[in-house]
Order: structure tokens, then C-alpha cells, then sequence
């Protein structure tokens, strides 16, 4: 009679919602209940590249090669300029059919404005600014160019080192709090949220469970995905993650990290790296987001080509 009466007693409790927070009305949901769009784009934009006077030039004629960037994201940038040395710009201007086109003296042929102080191998980019390119070249000699012409393409490019991060919430509860909800026909769907930093490469965490997530479970899975949304090449140097002092990294984690370093994700793909997590060890009594962060440190490379031809 009295395992009767306690029975009663406690599903009475169960239905009422004495542990309910904030006294929720049937069908509501658990407050803060929310997703945030990550929102990524490119940062670096290579606005123009043109040959002056003419994209059509005759035999030992000077020109000039100039090219136009614009940071337009909300982050400085660090520009890779020059590798070679002598500092003629290769690291944006790559590939100029060297063997028949040259660059005239490269310390006073090539420019940059505004002008960076001496001969850095790396300029800064900040947000909104304008940065050209110039280069001082000469067309291939008469004993080089044949009657039908020579035609080349000039390939410059920007490449930067930048990172990516997303705080991603995901929502615990206990069995009992789950198992009340499902008696009284509340609502405790919940979609957590992602606060992400701009940039073209997109990064989030997405649990494979419905959320809350039990916290006696023995583990749940979550899928990172990386997504390059630019119009560039996204080289990943390391994915790292950051997990709340709840979840023990070493035997709480079972996600493969390494594999994506030096990865390569062209512009429209994507790669995606399944983890399994344990619950946080914690006693909460009501449903409770715990906040998880991954960053990805990658390089990116945006690429333009234009078309010379010589005739004589």
C-alpha cells in the first residue's frame, strides 16, 4: 500500500512540473531557445588586373602590369608579397612566361601604393583599404616573336593566413527532466546556436542527437563541417577544438583532428569530421547549454589571369 502511495506521489510531481523552470506553459520551450546563421564571405577581393596601354603589344615594347586588391571583409590581413629575394612581387604575380617576358629592374620596377616601409616579405591589408600592384615589364625582341605572335597568360594571385571559429551551444538535461517532458507534452526541442567569425571558409558543429541531449548518456555524436563559400582555395593548416571543463578532452573525445591538416577545399567543397562526445560530468536540474568552440587556422589563395599577346 505504501509503494502504491509513493508511486502516485511522485507521478503527481512528474506531471505538475515541480521542477519545471520558470513555471513554462504546456507546449512552450525551454528559453533561449534560438540558432544563429553563421554568415562567411571572402576577404581579400582582387577588384581588376590589366595590362597598359594594351592587352596587345608589339615586339620590345614597355608596359606596365598593374593589379588592384580590396580587403573586404572586417578583419586585417596579412599579405604574402615576395619570396624570391631580388623583391619583384612574386608571391602575387607568379607566373609571367619569365623565359620570354621580363621584368625590368625588379627594386625599382616593382611598386606597391600605399608604399610599405623598405621591402617586406608580408604587407598588412586592413578592412575597406586599397592596396596596388605595379609592375615595370618589356615584350620579347623581334628574334622571339614569330609572325603568327606569341601569346601569353599572366597568373597573380593573394594569398593570406587567417582563421575561422564557431561557438557552438549544445543543451543537456536529465532523464527525469526529458521524461517529464515527454508526460506532459511540453516541448524540450531545442536547437542551440552558433556564433561564427566571418571569412571564407565556413565552420560549424552540428550534433547528431536531438537536443537536450541526456546526460546519462554513455556518448553522443556531432558532425564539424568545413565549408569553403569563397571563390579562392582554402589550404587548413589545424582544426583545434575547446571544450567546456564538464567534458574531459582526453577521454571524453573521439574525433580524428589530424586528418584535415594540410587539406585542400576548393571553392564550393566542403569535408566534414565526425566526433563523439561523453556528457558533461555534471548534476543539472534543469535543461543546460554548454558551450563548445572549434577553430580553424587555414591559408587562402584567390587567383586572376589576364591574356598578352605580341605580334609584330
Amino acid at each position: 500500500m505504501n509503494k502504491i502511495i509513493l508511486f502516485f506521489i511522485f507521478f503527481v510531481m512528474l506531471v505538475s512540473g515541480c521542477t519545471d523552470a520558470g513555471g513554462a506553459s504546456g507546449g512552450s520551450t525551454v528559453s533561449g531557445n534560438k540558432e544563429t546563421e553563421i554568415v562567411a564571405a571572402d576577404i581579400l577581393s582582387l577588384n581588376s588586373f590589366e595590362i597598359i596601354p594594351s592587352e596587345t603589344l608589339t615586339p620590345d615594347r614597355a608596359f606596365i602590369l598593374r593589379l588592384e586588391a580590396e580587403n573586404i571583409g572586417n578583419n586585417a590581413v596579412t599579405l604574402k608579397v615576395d619570396d624570391s629575394g631580388s623583391y619583384d612581387g612574386d608571391q602575387v604575380l607568379y607566373d609571367y612566361c619569365s623565359d620570354i617576358f621580363t621584368i625590368e629592374d625588379p627594386r625599382s620596377s616593382f611598386k606597391m601604393n600605399p608604399k610599405p616601409v623598405g621591402t617586406p616579405n608580408e604587407i598588412e591589408i586592413n578592412p575597406s583599404a586599397l592596396q596596388f600592384f605595379e609592375w615595370r615589364m618589356k615584350t620579347p625582341g623581334l628574334d622571339i616573336v614569330t609572325d603568327a605572335g606569341i601569346t601569353c597568360n599572366f597568373m597573380a594571385q593573394l594569398s593570406y593566413d587567417t582563421n575561422a571559429s564557431t561557438n557552438t551551444y549544445v543543451y543537456f538535461a536529465t532523464p527525469f527532466e526529458i521524461l517529464r517532458s515527454f508526460y506532459t507534452k511540453k516541448n524540450m526541442y531545442l536547437l542551440g546556436s552558433n556564433i561564427a567569425t566571418d571569412g571564407p571558409l565556413k565552420i560549424n558543429i552540428v550534433p547528431d542527437v536531438d537536443q537536450p541531449v541526456a546526460m546519462d548518456n554513455y556518448a553522443w555524436t556531432a558532425s564539424i563541417n568545413i565549408e569553403n563559400v569563397g571563390d579562392g582555395l582554402a589550404e587548413v593548416k589545424s582544426l583545434k577544438l575547446i571544450l567546456p571543463d564538464e567534458i574531459d578532452y582526453v577521454s571524453g573525445v573521439d574525433c580524428d583532428l589530424d586528418k584535415v591538416e594540410n587539406l585542400e577545399i576548393r571553392n564550393g567543397g566542403s569535408n566534414q569530421i565526425p566526433c563523439m562526445f561523453t556528457p558533461p560530468n555534471e548534476k543539472v536540474l534543469i535543461a543546460t547549454a554548454y558551450k563548445i568552440k572549434a577553430v580553424v587556422e587555414y591559408t587562402y589563395t584567390v587567383t586572376d589571369s589576364i591574356q598578352v599577346t605580341v605580334k609584330p
